[in-house]
């Protein structure tokens, strides 16, 4: 997915992976970190790049809408962590 923004200094514009949510818009999961994959990295960020896999507490990010979908933005050293396997899959998908 190719976003037509760049985000400032080190922030990160993710889309989140869809969690279980009840009918009142609550997350049944709680506080449990949200996951998402990196769509645009400001030009500060050092570690990770777009199409990474993350995770990171959701308290740290902004909800952004860009043309109605719904985005996250946060600074890159709010990440928890990178998902190395799926980078590593990801790698050998495409040589």
């Amino acid at each position: 997915m190719e976003l037509n923004v760049r985000p400032l200094g080190d922030k990160i514009i993710l889309k989140q992976d869809t969690g279980e949510y009840t009918s009142f818009g609550l997350r049944i999961d709680g506080e449990r970190p949200f996951t998402g994959e990196v769509l645009a990295v400001g030009n500060l960020c050092e570690v990770c790049k777009v199409g990474d896999k993350v995770q990171w507490q959701g308290m740290f990010s902004n909800t952004v809408f860009i043309k109605g979908i719904e985005y996250k933005v946060i600074r890159e050293i709010d990440l928890l962590f990178i998902d190395d396997n799926e980078r590593n899959s990801n790698n050998k998908n495409n040589p």
